[in-house]
């Protein structure tokens, strides 16, 4: 199996014995692929179930922070998403993708809030 960042090869540890910048073991790349392959097919709760797994592994890991936020977001958890989103928006890696996902999340926060208005009126 070869690393994320380079094509030759993991040595014995999991690690890339070619490159300082490989750092992802070979587990790490099969749980990115994995969340990429069920983002692709829209299986949200089995992203957010991938996500979480990797993170009982490398807790404070942004990517995985990220997408176990987005898999929320995408499940309707909403208030959940925000708030992991909020927690991890300032680092680097996910900066970027944190924000775009916070303005998507309150977006749809306001969508919903006014449905519930609209029913509330209606009944």
């Amino acid at each position: 199996t070869a690393g994320v960042n380079c094509h030759l090869g993991i040595n014995a540890k999991g690690k890339c014995s070619h490159c300082l910048t490989c750092t992802m073991s070979a587990k790490e790349s099969i749980t990115l692929a994995s969340i990429a392959y069920y983002y692709q097919e829209n299986y949200f709760n089995h992203l957010l179930n991938v996500a979480v797994e990797g993170l009982e592994v490398c807790r404070d890991d942004p990517v995985l922070l990220f997408f176990k936020a987005f898999g929320d977001l995408m499940e309707g958890r909403i208030q959940e998403a925000i708030r992991d989103l909020e927690a991890i928006r300032d680092k680097q890696t996910v900066a970027l993708c944190s924000i775009i996902a916070l303005i998507h999340a309150h977006r749809k926060s306001s969508v919903i809030g006014r449905c519930l208005k609209i029913r509330c009126r209606l009944i």
